[in-house]
């Protein structure tokens, strides 16, 4: 049996079917990151366009917000497992979020948006390898970030990505 989740990724019997709807968010304390992390639950598809639940990260920064919002960088992780303890908002430390240069993305007025892909928090399976879903599930949490409050982003973004991510992006 894999291990158990934290209550936080148990998906709900019915989600919405709109790609990029918020489901649930949770703020999380990390002391060394210059903003404010939230783990979110949102709506993307899977490789047969029936909506599904994805839990990732949103990182905002500090302070107010420009005219029309804080842009965005999607991050797209590497390969790092296909289980869904692997999703990288469970290994989130006191210090780390997993993102490079996160501070730096920050510190430059960036809203980080990182998902844990599909199958990685939630159920799976993981599409691995299969770019289209990993970029909706990308994307998806670009859109589920515009409906945190918290967030202030606009509907400017970029995606970087590196090994699966890169794909991705």
């Amino acid at each position: 049996a894999g291990k158990r989740l934290p209550a936080f990724y148990k998906v709900p019997a019915h989600i919405p079917r709109t790609p990029g709807a918020l489901i649930r968010d949770q703020e999380i304390g990390v002391s060394g990151v210059a903003g404010t992390v939230y783990r979110v639950m949102y709506v993307s598809t899977t490789v047969t366009t029936k909506p599904v639940a994805v839990t990732g990260m949103v990182i905002v920064p500090r302070g107010a917000p420009p005219a029309g919002g804080f842009p965005v960088v999607a991050w797209g992780h590497g390969t790092n497992g296909m289980a869904s303890q692997c999703a990288p908002s469970l290994r989130v430390a006191s210090t780390n979020v997993g993102v490079p240069g996160v501070n730096d993305l920050l510190a430059h007025g960036w809203v980080v948006t990182a998902s844990d892909y599909q199958g990685e928090g939630t159920p799976g399976p993981l599409p691995y390898l299969v770019g289209p879903v990993a970029a909706r599930d990308t994307i998806d949490l670009v859109r589920a970030a515009q409906h945190l409050r918290a967030a202030h982003t606009s509907t400017h973004y970029v995606v970087w990505g590196h090994s699966e991510g890169g794909q991705t992006a």
